[in-house]
């Protein structure tokens, strides 16, 4: 009975393996090249992508300084146009904070008489504790 179960052995198949033969080197060459410009175009892509982003942190950093600044630029505007001895200290708050603004400095260093002018007229101007902590870290005493 257990020989009724048992199957006969399968017929042997024969397989040839084909050679892969190359006419030349540019067979080869041509792949290579065409994988070379798969990875340029990836690559490029890549690298716009994060220029992209970038860029976009970029301007979203610059909003976010504006808005910081905006109010400190709002109350030198007002005083300056009473008190024409402050304009220049306005001119030079105002070019500090766009270069700020945009990203071109964290801080400034002043001397230490302009430093001492700015601040003691800083007393005059309606300004946040916000606002003057963060025209302490921008302006620097050397």
């Amino acid at each position: 009975m257990e020989e009724d179960f048992v199957r006969s052995p399968d017929n042997p198949i024969t397989q040839r393996l084909q050679e892969y033969t190359t006419n030349s080197d540019s067979d080869l060459q041509h792949v290579l090249n065409m994988s070379r410009i798969e990875y340029e175009k990836k690559s490029k892509s890549y690298e716009e992508e994060q220029f992209q982003l970038l860029e976009a942190e970029y301007k979203i950093g610059c909003v976010q300084r504006e808005a910081e600044c905006s109010n400190i630029r709002v109350q030198f505007n007002r005083l300056s146009k009473f008190d024409k001895n402050i304009e220049s200290l306005n001119i030079l708050v105002n070019d500090v904070l766009d270069m700020y603004i945009n990203g071109i400095i964290q801080n400034y260093e002043l001397d230490e008489n302009t430093y001492e002018y700015l601040f003691k007229t800083l007393k005059n101007v309606r300004l946040s504790d916000i606002d003057r902590k963060m025209l302490d870290k921008l302006f620097i005493k050397m």
